[in-house]
């Protein structure tokens, strides 16, 4: 029977409609340099095509083009369709090394239109473990936004003189590079050319030719009129050359607008004349924890970190630099605004060595205005500073300075050290409240000024020395004497990031007003413990209650486990406690060890007596609840597991013979508040062959037992009183 035709146009639109709501599926294609891979093929797993140029010419939003291991041979891979939000178009490598390119021997010049994978105008796109040779550029986003960039290595792309690149994102924004390898480039690796709001993640960037050769890299990342770009996790090194080359860069030239906003943190550079570098205007950038190493760099100029050509405004925080010949660089080099003031660049916190040069300078200055330097060390430079031209206004503040030999260079030194001799630029410089100490020239003074040895915790370390705990990188250990450079900074300057006792004043050095600051060491009284106790799985009747040392952990030579009572007397404290630091001193083993120890410190059940106390018994014949001891832990439960303090004992490390700091503020303001004080429960948290031995109260070194160093909320004559 027929249908009507009103009942055939119905269910035409009803078909139209069901067939307009359903999804567009996803295509995956396969490409192949097996026997049988053809560009006729359907692109299928079974049936590949052949070139990757030809898959980028269908691959759609959404659709993703698996590249099977193999040479690609020189294809020039030009993107057609653009992907969207939630689908890009991705082109994966898998199986193996996936490899575009040919490296003729010897390596010559590409042609400068001879490019790897070429998006222009392209959004969405994800290129993915894929490697790359020989183009002029590997990898060229051009106009392209949202383009991610993952787990690439490209080796010897780019061409002779500074030209051509590894990676090129040139008006892209909004991409992102990470996991990515870059070597040798005849140019520059990684090149931003206006292009902002990018993420740049665990970039490597290697130098692996000699300086003569013609293809060493010049530029290892550079960014030009780019603004709001992250830099993060990245290492670029020079292993070979000596060529004037650069590290981390935003230099603009005389184009516009500006670089500004971008953050460059926790890089890491070696081994360059420029390693962390802004120029030509740029301003408002920010270099965070980046670590800048030219030990290698034994002859010629070469800087740290630089802020040359006009860069204004711009921010250098916790870094640390090794220098060859300069530390941080104000200069002018003989390209674009070349004799522009430098105003305003700050380096505060930050670490400045001398490293192998025989003339090396902290600071150069060259037409700069309001340079402050605020909680830097300077160690060891030839130099303290050079000075040609101009200089105005610069802020020395919290600093110290030890280990150098004149105050300022006087040498007539060639370009880009001024090319003129320098002078004594001193009289520019407010300097309060430094310490300026070991070296062979007089303090040049200044409100708050000392001149004694800032105590460092070593040669290599520069944490101050403290009684109430220093920072050693795993730990809070405790010293025998202290920095004079604790609570000695400007009082006006912040405080609050150090850690308790901090004294409510900053410390001079790198670390003040820092989570590492070291702490005051007149924290308050110290409280040492009338009774510790060792509980032994082993000797679980024993009562150790006179010991000259504390276990801790699992031996696995006997198959038991080690914890330990401490208690300490605070009837004299009848209000909460600023700041309470348990400090045990770690004395064995003296070897690693296979596991961390992981120490935690608990609340013992109340009632437990020191002398009848063991692994089975609470007190008298009354038995723990669970052999072993019972607690209580941070939440109030019962043999819980969130600790009121703990530390990690790594068992790559020996002993350090030092102190470590526990914080047990909040258990001590409990027992405080509720009268009822039982002590310390300490135990690793995972008891599987990780012993480790403290000193206890009895132990023949009286000044390494166990102490509560106690700061509360008394003027310091009744804590005096209190510790006498």
């Amino acid at each position: 029977m027929m249908m009507s035709h009103f009942r055939i146009l119905a269910s035409l639109a009803l078909a139209a409609i069901v067939t307009s709501a359903m999804p567009a599926f996803a295509a995956t294609y396969y490409v192949s340099t097996a026997s049988g891979a053809s560009n006729s093929n359907t692109g299928t797993q079974d049936k590949p095509w052949r070139t990757i140029t030809y898959a980028a010419s269908k691959a759609v939003a959404g659709d993703t083009v698996y590249i099977k291991a193999g040479n690609y041979g020189n294809e020039t891979v030009v993107v057609k369709n653009s992907g969207s939000s939630g689908k890009p178009i991705t082109f994966e490598g898998y199986g193996g090394t996936v490899l575009l390119g040919t490296l003729p021997n010897p390596r010559t010049t590409p042609a400068s239109t001879f490019y790897g994978f070429y998006m222009s105008g392209k959004n969405y796109i994800t290129l993915r473990n894929l490697n790359f040779t020989y183009y002029f550029e590997c990898v060229y986003v051009n106009s392209s936004d949202y383009v991610t960039l993952d787990n690439l290595y490209i080796d010897k792309c780019g061409g002779e003189g500074a030209y051509g690149d590894g990676i090129i994102l040139s008006y892209a924004d909004h991409c992102t590079i990470t996991n990515c390898t870059v070597k040798d480039s005849g140019g520059d690796d990684v090149f931003l050319n206006h292009s902002n709001y990018n993420t740049i993640d665990n970039l490597k960037c290697i130098g692996t030719l000699a300086s003569s050769d013609t293809y060493a890299t010049d530029y290892y990342f550079v960014g030009r009129c780019s603004s709001y770009n992250t830099i993060k996790n990245c290492a670029n090194e020079d292993t070979v050359s000596s060529k004037g080359n650069h590290g981390f860069i935003f230099k603009d030239l005389t184009y516009t607008p500006n670089s500004t906003g971008n953050v460059v943190q926790d890089c890491t550079a070696k081994n360059f004349e420029e390693c962390f570098s802004v120029a030509h205007k740029a301003y408002g950038n920010t270099f965070l924890r980046c670590t800048a190493d030219n030990s290698k760099r034994t002859m010629g100029y070469n800087a740290c970190f630089q802020a040359r050509n006009g860069a204004h405004d711009n921010t250098d925080r916790e870094c640390n630099g090794t220098a060859g010949s300069v530390g941080v660089s104000l200069s002018n080099y003989a390209e674009g605004n070349t004799t522009l003031d430098k105003p305003n660049n700050r380096w505060i916190n930050c670490l400045l060595k001398s490293g192998n040069q025989s003339s090396s300078i902290g600071i150069y200055f060259d037409r700069t205005s309001g340079t402050v330097f605020e909680n830097c060390v300077f160690d060891k430079f030839v130099y303290f500073a050079r000075y040609t031209n101009t200089n105005t206004a610069i802020t020395l503040k919290n600093s110290i300075l030890t280990g150098m030999t004149n105050r300022y260079d006087g040498r007539n030194m060639s370009y880009p050290l001024g090319g003129k001799v320098g002078t004594d630029g001193t009289s520019a410089i407010t300097a309060t409240y430094n310490d300026i100490f070991g070296n062979t020239f007089a303090s040049f003074g200044g409100e708050g000024t000392i001149s004694q040895d800032p105590l460092f915790a070593s040669t290599t370390d520069y944490h101050l020395k403290s009684k109430a705990g220093r920072w050693n990188g795993s730990a809070w250990v405790q010293d025998a004497e202290s920095s004079p450079c604790i609570d000695a900074g400007d009082q006006s300057s912040a405080y609050t990031k150090e850690p308790a006792p901090n004294g409510g004043r900053i410390n001079i050095g790198r670390y003040g007003n820092t989570t590492e600051a070291s702490k005051s060491s007149g924290g308050g009284p110290i409280v040492y413990p009338p009774s510790d106790n060792r509980l032994l799985e082993r000797d679980p009747t024993i009562v150790y209650a006179s010991n000259t040392f504390l276990d801790i952990g699992h031996m696995a030579s006997n198959g038991k486990k080690y914890r330990d009572l401490i208690w300490f007397d605070l009837s004299q404290y009848h209000a909460s406690v600023k700041q309470a630091t348990l400090s045990l001193y770690w004395y064995f083993p003296s070897a690693t060890r296979i596991n961390d120890t992981i120490v935690d410190i608990y609340r013992p059940a109340a009632g437990w007596d020191h002398n009848t106390v063991c692994w089975n018994i609470k007190s008298g014949t009354t038995a723990w609840t669970n052999a072993g001891g019972d607690w209580f832990d941070k939440n109030g439960t019962a043999q819980g597991n969130v600790p009121y303090a703990s530390i990690t004992f790594s068992g790559s490390q020996p002993a350090t013979k030092q102190f470590c700091a526990f914080d047990v503020t909040s258990l001590v303001n409990a027992y405080i508040q509720s009268g009822q004080n039982a002590g310390f429960f300490i135990k690793a948290r995972t008891e599987n062959d990780n012993y480790i031995a403290l000193y206890a109260l009895n132990a023949t070194d009286t000044a390494t037992r166990p102490k509560l160093t106690i700061s509360d909320a008394r003027n310091a004559a009744e804590s005096w009183a209190l510790y006498k």
